[in-house]
């Protein structure tokens, strides 16, 4: 059969001849070329297609891509869920959903017609008291960033100022003659009024939420755990011009809705068509005058105890680098002399004042040479050198023995002398 037009002699491998292809078998591999002659890559029996690779691939790494897969979800989910996360997450922030929170009491007192104002800024709780003098201010320091100074010139300014569990320095810069700030011991729950101001006595009940609270005394104290004599969950100066209260359970989304809280929290804060609640942050530290840096934090010795030190390395390192002359190179293999290697040795001893192992050493060599000159053999011990050397020495065996068992020098002197005995009884050994 003619090659179709336009074929130019390019044929599979596998072609062959028309006459062969009528020889070959009845059940032999399909021929995979095109109309055009030519084999269609990819159809061969040299191996799977790159669809066949990509799914074995796929099947031997499942197990990693599940877990590829997996995080990646996790993942997608955290992003997503602080994402549709909204407000604040600090205690007693107005703009806060969770039970330490206190989005619940600003809706309530917004639904009374108070104008609820959030503040972190002590400037800012300043400008919103000059703009509404009659204004009431809730301060909750919990983390104690405002200075006595600060204190003094909110107190100052307010009217009205409501402090949420203070300490006594927070008190003290207040001024209002209160004091207090001590821990009620015991879990509170449950407390009555005991007093007659209209706040206390309109809310009647509150609820501590049994949490640990902190106790106050000043002209008005109500609230007292159990009649205790050291103070109250609810005390005000004479002119009700400063007025604590010792739980943010009472305050809280959590505590809100407990007995009297919110009755309490409405007289006490709802005095005013104003209420700033005022939360301090870090931007209300202050400042000592300009921005330091690491000089200022460096102790005035550091700068002496860095330069001796680097003439104490620069001398260590002369010191230690010094060298006697140029390196000299030398063809390998090198042949060292045996006298060189026994007086390296010996060297190495000196410098270390080794004198035990030198005598171990020259031990050692004494007996090996007395046992091959008396033909004792390999097994030989020293009892057994010292037995035969008897026989050709003018020593007692006594006297061998001490010398070469028993004696150990203790002293570079004494090492030398007996280094010199041990040759000289060498070289009067007669072995014949």
């Amino acid at each position: 059969m003619s090659p179709p037009a336009g074929d130019t002699g390019f044929r599979p491998l596998l072609a062959g001849r028309a006459g062969d292809q009528a020889a070959a078998p009845r059940h032999s591999p399909p021929d995979h070329r095109d109309a055009s002659g030519f084999e269609r890559i990819g159809f061969g029996d040299d191996g799977p297609g790159w669809r066949q690779r990509v799914r074995g691939g796929l099947r031997d790494r499942r197990f990693w891509l599940l877990v590829g897969a997996a995080l990646i979800a996790a993942l997608l989910v955290v992003a997503s869920l602080r994402g549709s996360e909204s407000g604040s997450r600090e205690r007693l922030a107005l703009d806060n959903p969770a039970p330490e929170g206190a989005m619940a009491v600003g809706a309530v007192l917004r639904s009374a017609g108070i104008d609820v104002q959030p503040s972190s800024s002590l400037q800012d709780t300043l400008n919103a008291v000059t703009s509404s003098p009659d204004a009431t201010v809730l301060l909750f320091d919990d983390r104690g960033l405002l200075d006595d100074e600060q204190v003094r010139a909110l107190a100052a300014a307010t009217p009205r100022l409501v402090l949420m569990t203070p300490s006594q320095r927070v008190l003290d810069a207040a001024g209002g003659e209160l004091t207090g700030g001590s821990s009620s011991g015991t879990p509170v729950s449950a407390v009555d009024a005991g007093c007659i101001a209209e706040g206390p006595l309109a809310a009647g009940t509150i609820d501590a939420g049994g949490q640990t609270t902190l106790l106050y005394d000043g002209a008005t104290v109500c609230f007292r755990p159990d009649g205790n004599v050291n103070g109250g969950l609810y005390a005000a100066s004479k002119n009700s011009e400063t007025i604590v209260l010792g739980s943010s359970a009472l305050l809280d989304n959590d505590g809100l809705a407990a007995r009297g809280n919110a009755a309490l929290a409405m007289h006490t804060l709802g005095g005013s068509p104003v209420l700033i609640w005022y939360r301090p942050s870090p931007s209300d530290l202050p400042v000592s005058g300009g921005p330091g840096d690491l000089s200022s934090l460096r102790p005035a010795w550091l700068v002496p105890l860095g330069a001796w030190l680097m003439v104490v390395a620069l001398l260590a390192m002369m010191w230690k680098g010094k060298r006697d002359g140029p390196l000299v190179p030398e063809p390998l293999p090198v042949a060292v002399r045996a006298t060189e290697t026994v007086y390296g040795r010996a060297r190495l001893y000196q410098d270390s004042n080794a004198v035990d192992s030198a005598a171990e050493a020259l031990r050692s060599g004494t007996l090996v040479r007395l046992s091959r000159r008396l033909n004792l053999g390999a097994g030989a011990t020293a009892t057994d050198v010292v037995a035969a050397l008897a026989l050709h020495s003018d020593l007692s065996p006594a006297e061998l023995a001490d010398l070469l068992i028993v004696f150990e020098p203790s002293t570079t002197k004494e090492l030398v002398h007996w280094a010199r005995q041990l040759q000289d009884l060498e070289k009067g050994t007669r072995t014949s």
